[in-house]
């Protein structure tokens, strides 16, 4: 494609498909064929191939990354030719290779939980830095050959190689949750009894720990009062009638 035709197609709109253009993804891997570009060297040519699509992958994938790491999958039950149809991008494979992947971590991390150290240092598990590389090398392989697709197993296995466990974002949510429950159940108890519940009344009804509930608010006081707003909050919209039979059995 000229230079004129890419003037053409850049900046089409946000909701266009980026284009392929073969010589302009060959320009880049030869450009940066040795050495990853820097960040603003990366930044300074995307602003200017606006509207196109070229891999920044393809130094992470290839027969090259095969032939470096065979030897750290085979302790794992990954043979050689599975990793080489992994890298040519194919699905099933790399379906295949994540379920093992993701199995060996369970087993050791179960080892880990009884208190085996040094895992790595003992070539017991596969290094994270080389999983994270055949992520890369594989999803530069679906793109190479024009088979990307979403692959549940490798998505969840980025997943867990940059955010391992609960993210802090859902970790909120779900405390977000659970003390605007508390106050709920609060609220329901007071207008059915009368009696503001203290927190470890309403901790016992939820299943969590008091200490779970009382770190939520600046302290008992602080609960009553916000439990009482709710029910009158509540109350003022529907005339008491919201609360009738809201209260959770015992």
């Amino acid at each position: 494609m000229t230079d004129e035709a890419r003037q053409e197609f850049r900046g089409a709109g946000q909701n266009d498909d980026l284009i392929y253009d073969e010589e302009l993804e060959q320009a880049y891997f030869k450009r940066f064929r040795m050495d990853e570009p820097e960040i603003e060297e990366f930044l300074n040519w995307s602003e200017k191939a606006e509207g196109f699509k070229y891999r920044v992958f393809a130094q992470s994938g290839g027969l090259e990354f095969v032939f470096s790491v065979q030897d750290e999958f085979e302790r794992i039950g990954v043979k050689g030719e599975a990793l080489v149809s992994c890298v040519d991008g194919n699905p099933h494979a790399i379906r295949l290779v994540c379920r093992k992947i993701l199995r060996h971590f369970a087993e050791v991390g179960v080892r880990a939980d009884k208190g085996e150290t040094a895992l790595v240092a003992r070539k017991v598990q596969i290094s994270t830095a080389i999983v994270r590389q055949f992520v890369l090398a594989s999803m530069d392989g679906m793109e190479r050959y024009d088979w990307y697709q979403p692959v549940p197993e490798l998505h969840y296995l980025l997943k867990l190689m940059f955010m391992p466990g609960i993210p802090l974002t859902e970790r909120r949510r779900r405390a977000e949750d659970t003390r605007y429950f508390s106050l709920f159940v609060a609220a329901a108890h007071f207008h059915k009894t009368g009696i503001a519940p203290s927190i470890r009344e309403v901790a016992a009804r939820l299943g969590v720990a008091p200490s779970t509930l009382s770190r939520m608010f600046d302290g008992p006081e602080d609960f009553t009062k916000q439990a009482t707003l709710m029910h009158e909050s509540f109350s003022s919209m529907n005339g008491g009638q919201y609360w009738s039979e809201m209260l959770p059995p015992e």
